[in-house]
């Protein structure tokens, strides 16, 4: 036997012993790459309710968690027909790769999409890209260096706050109210970062039915805040999935339609058609456009063609505008359902009373712990998502979100009975034995949304 292949302890070799010295030097048992990742890598973690969602998903789990559309209203006949007709003449050419910045018919449609939110605009600077989850994506990767700031509401879309931390920014959080972000707020901490030194690279917002507050900027806020961040030198980056999807009609006059140059547009045809196409846009000035279309390129070769042709030809040929006009009716009713039954059920609680989208955003009687609670939520069969999932700073305990775009109203009512027994049974405890200690908090690493929480 030769030096090398001499036995130790436990059998193995001498040459075994040292390549497994040498393993954990630059890995772990369970990852040997684990030296080898970015920096930004190690901060990545799953969200801690993923789990959770698995079990949520049965059927008989009343999910008020999800932000998923409800599809079932969709003209699903018309829509087989029409890609079976899109298939046959053009199938060659939605099955290739496409351009970079997008397909210039579903550009100039854009437009037109965009013209419902007082927005003017060129094709020319639209990007099309694979949901506005990657627009935001690019914009953030392009702008942010590890230390700067992005300045966000208080609370704020987890999606957002995940791609945020995975370049390394850091939030800072701004106060929201029932009108929306407060301008005065937002002037304060900009000026208190420029004393200290830090660099904003934008403020990221949704003037619209916000995700998860339910609440939208008031008209009389929208040119203020724009204002502000003109004289502060801050970009502005509009997140207007919802939109179109207000149940009084159209929304106010977009950000972007007060300054064409400070405000980068995201928007998405998730949630007023099919999340299953993946396809949103960005618009942006110029220069701003030149670099997020070579971004896209370098990170997808171009966003999909089918989906993008498939778009194109509904809004061509089938009443989009009334599809989404029948979508805000099916909401309000659900929307109604969820009020009526948090007055029914919790009305020790607070909630927002959203004048469109998909989501109320519950303050929680004192001393209950809404991240502690939900394990036992889901053993009651009923989901929500905890506040804390939509901050960058451990804030919103006493809170949840509350989604009532996807289930049926008389689902909705039993959910929410089924989360006012978790409350009322959390509430006992207090009173027996005092205030929840609460979760462990978990590290300040990325936090990846489950699609369950979008």
């Amino acid at each position: 036997m030769s030096e090398g292949a001499q036995t130790g302890p436990g059998g193995r070799s001498s040459g075994e012993r040292a390549a497994a010295a040498a393993a954990a030097q630059a890995g772990t048992r369970l990852d040997p790459w684990y030296a080898s990742y970015a920096d930004r890598a190690h901060g990545m973690r799953a969200s801690e309710v993923r789990s959770l969602f698995a079990v949520a998903n049965r059927p008989e789990v009343v999910s008020l968690a999800g932000g998923m559309p409800n599809i079932a209203g969709l003209p699903l006949d018309f829509l087989a027909d029409m890609t079976a007709k899109l298939l046959r003449e053009r199938g060659a050419k939605a099955l290739q790769y496409g351009g970079g910045q997008g397909e210039e018919v579903l550009r100039e449609q854009i437009v037109e999409v965009m013209r419902y939110d007082h927005v003017h605009a060129h094709p020319d600077d639209v990007v099309v890209t694979t949901g506005s989850q990657q627009a935001l994506d690019l914009v953030t990767e392009i702008f942010i260096n590890p230390g700067d700031v992005v300045v966000a509401e208080a609370p704020s879309y987890v999606g957002a706050l995940g791609v945020f931390r995975a370049y390394q920014a850091d939030v800072v959080h701004v106060p929201m109210d029932d009108a929306g972000l407060v301008p005065e707020a937002l002037d304060r901490t900009l000026t208190d970062l420029e004393r200290a030194g830090r660099r904003v690279k934008f403020l990221y917002t949704v003037p619209n039915f916000h995700n998860p507050a339910g609440v939208s900027l008031s008209a009389e806020r929208r040119p203020q805040v724009v204002e502000i961040c003109r004289r502060h030198h801050v970009l502005v980056v509009e997140d207007n999935p919802y939109g179109l999807l207000g149940f009084e009609g159209d929304p106010p006059p977009a950000l972007k339609s007060y300054d064409a140059d400070g405000v980068v547009y995201l928007g998405s045809f998730s949630k007023t058609f099919a999340p299953g196409y993946r396809v949103g846009w960005a618009l942006a000035p110029h220069a701003v456009r030149e670099k997020l279309v070579l971004a896209s390129e370098a990170a997808i070769l171009s966003p999909t063609m089918m989906g993008q042709l498939s778009i194109a030809t509904y809004l061509s040929s089938y009443d989009w505008y009334g599809q989404v006009k029948e979508y805000r009716g099916m909401y309000r009713e659900r929307r109604d359902a969820m009020l009526a039954a948090l007055a029914e059920f919790l009305p020790e609680a607070r909630w927002t009373v959203p004048d469109g989208g998909f989501y109320t955003w519950v303050t929680l009687p004192p001393g209950l712990d809404a991240q502690a609670m939900l394990p036992r939520a889901v053993t009651n069969l009923v989901a929500y998502v905890s506040g804390t999932a939509f901050y960058a700073d451990g804030q919103g305990r006493d809170h949840l979100r509350l989604s009532f775009c996807y289930p049926p109203p008389e689902r909705i009512r039993e959910g929410v009975r089924r989360l006012a027994t978790v409350v009322n049974a959390e509430r006992e405890l207090i009173d027996m034995f005092g205030t929840h200690p609460g979760a462990h908090r978990g590290g300040a690493g990325v936090e990846t949304p489950s699609p369950d929480q979008v």
